[in-house]
Parts: C-alpha cells; sequence; structure tokens
C-alpha cells in the first residue's frame, strides 16, 4: 500500500506537491527549519513502513529518510537540543525501547536513548532547570516519564 502526502496552497487550495512512499500516514507532519535559509522541511512519519521522511517544503524534493525498527505511534517534536542554531528531530515509536534524536539537516542519528519498554507519547521540550537549554520528557509504556538532557541524552530523571 501506498499514501501520500500533498502540499497545498494555502490562498486556493491548489496542489503544490505531492510525494509517495511506500507506507501509511496517520498523524500530522512536523514543518521545521533546516539550515536557517527562511524553507521549511516537512518531516513525516510513516506508521507502516517504519521511517521518517524529510522533504524540502518549497519543491517537494527529498532530503533525507531514517529508518526505525517499529511502528512510529506519534509525531516527532522538533527543537535546537544542542544549542547550535539547527534543530534536532526527536522520536520515539512502539515496539521500541528507546528515543532517537536526528539532525535535521541530514537525518544522520545525534543520540539515542534507551528505556525500559517502548515509547507512545509525544516527546515534550523545555526548559525546565533554567539553564536555557532544552531537555525531553518522554512516556514509556514501562509505566514511567524520562527526562533527558538534550545536549545528550543523559537521563536527568524518571517517575
Amino acid at each position: 500500500m501506498k499514501d501520500k502526502l500533498y502540499v497545498l496552497n494555502r490562498e486556493n487550495g491548489s496542489e503544490v506537491w505531492n510525494y509517495t512512499v511506500g507506507g501509511v500516514f496517520i498523524f500530522a507532519p512536523l514543518l521545521g527549519n533546516i539550515n536557517n535559509d527562511g524553507i521549511l522541511a516537512v518531516v513525516m512519519a510513516s506508521w507502516s513502513d517504519y521511517k521518517l521522511y524529510a522533504q524540502n517544503g518549497k519543491d517537494g524534493t527529498p532530503l533525507w529518510n531514517y529508518s526505525m525498527a517499529g511502528t512510529i505511534y506519534t509525531t516527532p517534536s522538533l527543537g535546537n537540543l544542542d544549542c547550535d542554531n539547527k534543530n534536532e528531530v526527536i522520536i520515539g515509536c512502539s515496539g521500541l525501547d528507546h528515543v532517537d534524536i536526528l539532525n535535521i539537516e541530514d537525518g544522520i542519528r545525534a543520540w539515542i536513548f534507551t528505556t525500559g519498554g517502548p515509547k507512545c507519547s509525544f516527546p515534550a521540550l523545555g526548559n525546565g532547570d533554567g539553564d536555557g537549554k532544552l531537555e525531553v520528557v518522554i512516556g514509556s509504556f514501562d509505566k514511567k516519564i524520562y527526562a533527558l538532557i538534550g545536549e545528550d541524552g543523559s537521563e536527568v530523571w524518571n517517575l
């Protein structure tokens, strides 16, 4: 089964571009700037082929895709976790016991954190300790919530 992502003109609803993949999209795509050029990237999680896809938002040109080892049940998050003026993509998926952090410009994994069970929650980002840097908070089927340092994935706490 193949599915398409359609990008429509906001003024009149006409199709700007579409992209076909080998999976099914059941969550909203994520929009974010890749390299501070003002052009948005579209990052989408495919539920059935276990991949994240990143497309150039202007013309749909594929930028990268990233294979997960399990079904993705949530939209990824986006934030500048390592204070380098470039965003990272944060994703956890059911069937896996880890959270993946990817560089948005190339889809290469920056770090990974292993939990005690698969994930099912949207990764939340915030500066909980007031140091000006983002932390990642995510829930897991191991009945825990984890707070992680955004720069390197070190665990701050779990409960």
